[in-house]
Formats: structure tokens, C-alpha cells, sequence
């Protein structure tokens, strides 16, 4: 199985949060620092793509700068790729991604086929782009779709990605406001518990 380079995207403007959700407290740590611990546990190497370099230092976690600021997701995948010297795959996530159980990650990881491109869960209601990854050969498509293109990661899926269904442990919040933090604490209590977020897998 892949060891993994992971990439977290750490380089959007935080609108809906109201202040930087990176640095947000979830269970005492910040939540970046949290998506981190989790990829750590598959990944061979973790790099943040933020706004600007070294700007997560603080907290021992290398960061690199997007290529090219405020375009989203895909500019963090090819901020990424640029950074990426090897022919595996990389291992995309979001800093405001928290995991019911990372055991996700190492299913993930094991679905993945020589000769795949991108490779990421989709369940009725879409793709689901994180966590995904992402071969560095894609860097032609991406570059392509950011000038060409809708400049999104769903749009690079339905290119050149092969979806798997999420598994039976991919519970997932994305954490893009206040209330949806709170919704984490709750998860990572319980799984079970409460609502998902739109993120959601299959029920317990």
C-alpha cells in the first residue's frame, strides 16, 4: 500500500467561519494541527498550502504558498503537484475536514489501481473531493480547467477521476462555520450522534 505525501489546503478566506478556522480550537488543539494528526497516520510526509509560506511553522507543520492565491481547491492541487517530487499519488485533504474515524484514509489508500488518475468518493449527492488523491500527472488537466475551465476539483473528478463509494466509517464535518464546529466536537464524541454534516457517509 501507498505511503502517501498529504497536502492540506489551508488557503481559503475563512468568510463563513468569520475568522481564520484553521487556527479554530477543536477539543483544545487547532483544527488544522487536528486534520493533521489524522493524515500523519498514513501519510509518509504532510505540507499545508496556505496563503503564505511557513505561515503554520508555529505549530511544526511545513507550509507552502499557493501558486496562485483565492482559487480555490484546485489552485491548492496544483500548488501541491508543483511541490510534489514523486510519481505516487498525493493525498489531498481540507484543513476544515474532520474525520469520524481516519480509518477512512487507509481505505482510501488501499483502492487505489496503477493507472488511476484521481481517485475519490462520490455518493448520490456528488463527489466528494476530500479526502482524495491525486496523481501529479494531472498537472496539464488542472492547469487547463483553472484557466479554461469552472476552476473546481468536482470538474478535474468528472474529467479524469474514478469514484468509490464512501465507507461504512467515512462520517466527515466540514467545519466552515461556528455551528459546524460544534457539530465536530459532537462527532468525534460520538459518531453515532446528532446530525451529519453535509459531508455525511453511511449512517451507523
Amino acid at each position: 500500500m501507498i505511503r502517501p505525501h498529504a497536502y492540506i489546503l489551508a488557503g481559503g478566506r475563512s468568510r463563513r467561519f468569520g475568522s481564520d478556522k484553521a487556527w479554530a480550537q477543536l477539543n483544545g488543539v487547532p483544527l488544522i494541527a487536528h486534520v493533521a494528526l489524522a493524515v500523519k497516520s498514513v501519510a509518509g510526509r504532510v505540507t499545508v498550502v496556505a496563503d503564505t509560506p511557513d505561515k503554520f511553522s508555529p505549530l511544526g507543520l511545513r507550509t507552502i504558498a499557493d501558486q496562485t492565491p483565492h482559487r480555490g481547491p484546485l489552485g491548492g492541487l496544483a500548488a501541491a503537484i508543483g511541490d510534489h517530487a514523486s510519481d505516487d499519488p498525493l493525498l489531498l485533504t481540507a484543513c476544515d475536514l474532520v474525520l469520524a474515524d481516519v480509518a477512512v484514509l487507509d481505505s482510501l489508500l488501499r483502492q487505489w489501481r496503477p493507472g488511476d488518475r484521481a481517485l475519490a468518493m462520490r455518493d448520490p449527492m456528488g463527489w466528494r473531493p476530500f479526502p482524495g488523491l491525486y496523481h501529479p500527472k494531472l498537472e496539464s488537466v488542472v492547469q487547463n480547467i483553472l484557466v479554461h475551465g469552472d476552476g473546481s476539483l468536482r470538474a478535474l473528478l468528472e474529467r479524469c477521476g474514478r469514484a468509490i463509494a464512501p465507507a461504512a466509517h467515512a462520517d466527515a464535518v466540514d467545519c466552515n462555520t461556528p455551528e459546524s464546529l460544534e457539530e465536530a466536537k459532537r462527532l468525534l464524541m460520538d459518531p453515532c450522534a446528532g446530525s451529519r454534516g453535509h459531508n455525511a457517509g453511511a449512517s451507523c
